[in-house]
């Protein structure tokens, strides 16, 4: 029988791979046993992102919102002095196996609002990067990031310390946007994370070259692996896009903080939450202001009764009893208020009038209501606690 030769083997072609520096203008930047990829960005005053300018990113972050770090006694924040950071990493998780493969900072520049992002091409150059990054921060007295004081920064300083390299300053001023802007948008956007943030707030759409930040590890080890950057300048742009978007939410805030009358929101349900976010910080003139101006404007029916009850505790918290007391009754006949504002009208008569039979009466109505009908937590409203209101007011009356 003649032997068959066997089919030729057909090698599958390599993938073609493209080199980073064709994909993204940088510079390969020296440091301590290695090298970091540099990409630098320049935003100029007139450019655009979303609705506005970047002119706009200049002056001094108010007070307030420098009352959202565990350091607010600093006070003001100089815009200049601050740098705007962003991570990319390999997981969402804090061990010492996920590394930061990206951080993008912006600045201030002159007139110019600039952005380096520093790029770990191999993991073996990390002290390059860090020791190049950590130049760069040492400029700053204060960040700004978005989720950044519970994930990106503790994941920085964990690489600093596991690769040796001090960094100044080591515990710097940090504003957590995210916080201020759940407590801003949360009753209005259904998300409060950074895309929906900006699209809604500051008007930006991104193009088609973002991608999704669940997508980015994984596109960093497939970049490990073959050598093909390809996919990583939809990284540099999402990377960059979060960056310019912080620089321009910090402003948006501040200037809404400082002026929400000229600069910021412009529904009732925006006013409420300013409201709210006012009268935590202290601030009762512009709470009561926001307050009634959400009122006025005509708030949602499942948040108004909680604006009225919000308004009047602010008036009772300053002794304005004249305005409290027409929105405690008010809410009387709301079904899920009526037991809080019996309660705190019960708690005007017994202590500021004293007038206890008026409160007895109230605290028996309360009782009446019951505690099925839905509404906040509130303390005093408890059966425990209203008979025992209700013994007392009797003793009390029974004194008189």
């Amino acid at each position: 029988m003649p032997v068959v030769p066997p089919a030729p083997v057909r090698l599958r072609p390599a993938l073609p791979t493209t080199p980073l520096e064709r994909l993204v203008k940088g510079e390969m930047v020296d440091g301590p046993g290695g090298e970091t990829f540099v990409v630098d960005t320049i935003r100029g005053p007139d450019q655009r992102h979303g609705n506005e300018t970047f002119s706009r990113v200049t002056g001094r972050l108010p007070a307030m919102l420098a009352s959202f770090t565990p350091l607010h006694q600093r006070g003001e924040i100089d815009v200049d002095r601050v740098a705007f950071i962003d991570t990319e990493t390999t997981g969402l998780g804090y061990g010492a196996g996920t590394q930061v493969f990206m951080v993008g900072v912006g600045h201030k520049d002159g007139d110019a609002f600039r952005v380096r992002q520093f790029f770990l091409r191999h993991p073996g150059d990390e002290p390059a990067m860090l020791a190049n990054l950590a130049d760069l921060l040492g400029r700053f007295e204060a960040l700004v990031s978005f989720n950044g004081r519970s994930f990106d920064w503790p994941l920085i300083e964990n690489r600093f310390i596991l690769q040796r390299i001090g960094l100044q300053p080591s515990n710097p001023l940090h504003v957590d946007l995210l916080y201020v802007s759940r407590r801003l948008w949360k009753l209005r956007l259904e998300s409060c994370g950074l895309a929906s943030v900006e699209q809604a707030v500051l008007g930006v759409d991104r193009s088609r070259d973002d991608v999704p930040g669940w997508m980015v590890p994984q596109l960093y080890f497939q970049y490990l692996r073959s050598g093909n950057a390809g996919p990583l300048k939809r990284v540099f742009y999402h990377n960059l896009q979060d960056i310019l978007s912080l620089a321009m939410l910090s402003v948006e805030i501040a200037s809404t903080l400082e002026d929400p009358w000229k600069n910021g929101p412009r529904s009732a349900v925006d006013f409420f939450s300013l409201a709210r976010l006012y009268h935590s910080q202290g601030n009762v003139p512009e709470a009561v202001r926001c307050f009634e101006h959400a009122l006025k404007q005509g708030l949602p029916p499942a948040l108004e009764p909680e604006a009225m009850l919000r308004l009047a505790m602010v008036h009772k918290g300053v002794g304005a009893w004249t305005w409290a007391l027409p929105l405690l009754e008010r809410l009387t006949s709301n079904p899920g208020y009526a037991r809080i504002a019996c309660v705190e009208l019960a708690k005007y008569h017994e202590h500021v009038v004293h007038d206890f039979q008026e409160a007895l009466r109230l605290t028996m109505q309360a009782l009446r209501i019951g505690s099925e009908e839905g509404g906040p937590s509130w303390e005093g409203i408890g059966q425990t606690e209203l008979l025992h209101r209700r013994n007392r007011l009797r003793m009390r009356g029974a004194e008189r």
